[in-house]
């Protein structure tokens, strides 16, 4: 329901009756927004993590590419990878956005252009 409501951009009250009509559950439009709540924090202590992890390799691959934004003109998607993780970030060409992903501003390690 997560899924549908978020990714599929679904109202909450439709989402809520979809879990009623396909899994025979009655769910408020209020819980769905809960678990969404829920996943959206666990995903925030997963991307502290993440970035901490990448700040620590010694190499990181990185990478941006022009992508179209509704609501952000020349928006980019800035990529950055070690050997186990990968983190997108949506964000301007100028440096400070770059570095507002939190990985490369004060990395000290080597910085490989894909």
């Amino acid at each position: 329901m997560i899924a549908l409501s978020a990714g599929g951009k679904l109202p909450t009250r439709v989402a809520a009756d979809m879990a009623a009509a396909l899994f025979g559950i009655e769910i408020s439009p209020g819980v769905v927004n809960l678990w969404r709540r829920r996943l959206a924090e666990g995903l925030s202590n997963r991307d502290d993590a993440a970035i901490a992890a990448l700040k620590a390799s010694p190499v990181l691959g990185a990478d941006e590419t022009l992508v179209v934004v509704t609501g952000m003109s020349a928006a980019m998607a800035h990529v950055v990878v070690n050997k186990l993780i990968t983190r997108f970030h949506l964000a301007g060409r100028s440096k400070k956005a770059i570095t507002s992903c939190g990985v490369l501003g004060g990395f000290k390690g080597r910085l490989v252009t894909m």
